[in-house]
């Protein structure tokens, strides 16, 4: 399965499963795929499973700047860290260039992921869509 043939739709609805295919998470595993996070191993299957959150876990630690760099187990659990994590990946230093609306008041553990920053990754990936 190759990367959807056109830019992911940038509806803020991520539907983050480990069962049903999501094309925000298909688009994630093509770009972790190319920076060597999602191994061959892996399908591109769009489902949000712990093969899929270890990689991005990964790649969070690898990529994240300051607070969006992620210090936490490599476990596949999305809780704690890896939560803040995707909060504050794209919007380091207060940046807002991908459209984070970080939350402090929010229970990340009850709306993850929610609206704005599931637009911002929509946002990210289509962006990184034709990169190396």
């Amino acid at each position: 399965m190759a990367y959807p043939a056109t830019a992911i739709v940038q509806d803020a609805v991520w539907n983050a499963s480990a069962t049903k295919y999501s094309e925000t998470t298909h688009a994630l595993q093509v770009e972790m795929r190319k920076k060597g996070y999602y191994t061959t191993a892996y399908l591109l299957d769009g489902k949000f499973g712990p093969a899929t959150i270890k990689a991005w876990q990964r790649y969070m630690r690898d990529y994240g700047r300051y607070e969006g760099k992620y210090t936490g187990a490599i476990d596949g659990e999305v809780k704690g860290m890896t939560i803040s994590a995707a909060y504050s990946f794209l919007a380091p230093d207060g940046g807002n260039a991908w459209g984070v609306i970080y939350n402090y008041n929010l229970n990340p553990q009850i709306i993850f992921p929610e609206y704005s920053t599931t637009l911002a990754w929509q946002k990210f990936l289509n962006y990184r869509r034709n990169k190396a």
